[in-house]
């Protein structure tokens, strides 16, 4: 598939044949491939950024399955739309030039896209929890989701227990979860607990950035400049986590 995703044409004619194909599936086998086939599709759109593409495989395979890890999966992909719509919304809104009817309708069409995208990724995180399925991860990124909507409140019960339950967590999840509750803490003017969990985070990820950067910022400005100008340099001349 790789080596035809530059011709969209070729493109579509095999993915049309594969289709044809999974169609010859016995029904009892088919359901189930068909779903895994479609997911994997829309990984493949998704890894591309072709997210239009990879949103219509994945409710595809929505439709067929309620597996955890794919119901997880889709909730990524509902979120990166939701970042991308976003993120074009600002680049091309200009609140010094004046807007007509028509590009204020259409930008307020693609803020009513955005919020049903991250209304979806909710949905199917809150989904996975119920289930049992992915539990740690899901709850991550939907305390991620519920921050980035403005529930700071109900983001940081998410991220909090996430903080104080280890059991299960790999080392990615525990150092968001210390990182996102970190700066919900600093944006609320909570330096001192915010400290703490950007000393956490680095525990988890010592060679990442990120922590020990707000950790340097929120030092600097507690008057800890010696530390914060020591965890600065150390950031950039250490070898990133990748």
């Amino acid at each position: 598939m790789v080596a035809y995703h530059r011709d969209a044409r070729v493109l579509q004619f095999h993915l049309t044949m594969a289709r044809r194909l999974i169609g010859q599936i016995r029904p009892a086998q088919s359901r189930a491939f068909d779903a895994d086939w479609n997911w994997a599709v829309a990984v493949f759109f998704h890894s591309q950024w072709a997210l239009d593409e990879a949103k219509r495989y994945i409710e595809d395979a929505l439709a067929l399955s309620s597996d955890g890890e794919l119901l997880l999966a889709a909730a990524r992909l509902f979120e990166t739309i939701h970042a991308d719509r976003t993120a074009l919304l600002r680049e091309h809104y200009h609140p010094g030039l004046a807007q007509g009817p028509r590009p204020v309708q259409e930008r307020l069409m693609e803020i009513a896209r955005a919020k049903s995208e991250i209304a979806r990724a909710e949905t199917l995180l809150r989904d996975v929890i119920a289930a049992g399925a992915a539990r740690p991860v899901a709850r991550l990124r939907l305390g991620r989701v519920l921050q980035v909507t403005g529930r700071a409140g109900e983001s940081g019960v998410e991220l909090q227990a996430l903080v104080e339950q280890e059991h299960g967590q790999d080392k990615d999840t525990a150092y968001l979860a210390r990182l996102f509750l970190a700066r919900m803490f600093e944006e609320e003017g909570k330096s001192q607990q915010a400290i703490a969990l950007y000393e956490a985070a680095t525990q988890f990820r010592p060679r990442n950035q990120t922590a020990r950067i707000g950790l340097a910022r929120l030092l600097a400005e507690s008057g800890r400049r010696d530390e914060a100008n020591a965890l600065v340099i150390a950031a950039l001349t250490t070898e990133r986590e990748r």
